[in-house]
């Protein structure tokens, strides 16, 4: 039996979800702005920014749509669903990111671990975007709203 999300659960992931990636994002960006830039002279600083920007903004997103979600899923839901898309690009986008920026390209086996590693660190992200995808379609339709 699959689980399923009732519309008070999803809105808690969402939540909780959104709140402790931007915790964890602003600890970051902090952490880094601490940090002299000589101490990141091996680093790949603009690709760590990046990934650090684009996690606040996706998890200041996720705590709008805990909030907003009962409203949407009466709207169909489109901005969620399309802002869980671009979420999951935005998981793809990080891997090429860290892989263009890495100093592997001079060893294709180590590049290719870290690429292979890189692809399973996201695999459970990704894993949990589409069964929150595929469960605000589902409560979406339930609403009324007959999005499909």
């Amino acid at each position: 039996m699959a689980m399923r999300e009732t519309e008070r659960s999803a809105r808690l992931y969402f939540v909780i979800a959104g709140v402790l990636g931007a915790i964890y994002g602003l600890w970051t960006l902090v952490d880094l702005a601490r940090t002299p830039a000589r101490a990141l002279k091996h680093e790949p600083v603009a690709a760590i920014w990046y990934l650090t920007v684009v996690s606040i903004v996706f998890s200041a997103l996720f705590v709008i749509a805990g909030i907003d979600l009962p409203r949407a899923l009466r709207t169909g839901a489109r901005w969620i669903l399309r802002m869980l898309v671009a979420s999951g690009l935005a998981l793809f986008a990080s891997v090429i990111v860290l892989y263009l920026v890495s100093d592997f390209r001079d060893d294709p086996d180590r590049a290719q671990a870290a690429l292979v590693g890189s692809l399973v660190g996201i695999a459970i992200p990704i894993a949990i975007i589409a069964y929150l995808y595929v469960n605000v379609l589902r409560l979406s339709a339930s609403a009324g709203s007959g999005v499909r």
